[in-house]
């Protein structure tokens, strides 16, 4: 039996569209369980479309701000949510479900750039946050 919270990522990455059709196949529950815990997936369908921070979803689960943000940035990390800094604050986005997504999230690559700049695999960390 699947996880509600898996359900539930179905349906929220189905809505936030993207390459993937949002066809409701066996084969989906068991790569996202690979992809993302139970917390992730939480966190992941607590997320609109639009960028928001990580006290917006921390309010939306009822959580304090601290005990998601590790969350967030290990996703960030993995590719399985956008993050960036805009005027000194940081927000988060929510990915669509898209062909590749699992190979990038397996591979976790760490890219050099630079002299001082690490580019995470899969994060949307703006090179301006990483000098």
């Amino acid at each position: 039996m699947k996880p509600d919270v898996y359900k539930q990522l179905f349906a929220v990455m189905k809505n936030r569209r993207g390459p993937y059709t949002g066809i409701d196949i066996p084969e989906f529950y068991p790569l996202v369980q690979e992809l993302f815990t139970p917390e992730e997936a939480q966190v992941n369908n607590a997320m609109p479309r639009k960028p928001v921070t990580a006290n917006d979803i921390a309010k939306e689960l009822g959580k304090p701000e601290n005990d998601i943000i590790p969350t967030l940035e290990t996703m960030a990390d993995r590719g399985l949510c956008k993050t960036f800094l805009k005027d000194n604050v940081r927000y988060y986005q929510g990915e669509p479900f898209m062909p590749g997504i699992f190979e990038t999230v397996q591979a976790g690559a760490v890219f050099q750039f630079g002299l001082s700049a690490t580019i995470r695999s899969g994060s949307m960390h703006s090179l301006r946050d990483l000098h």
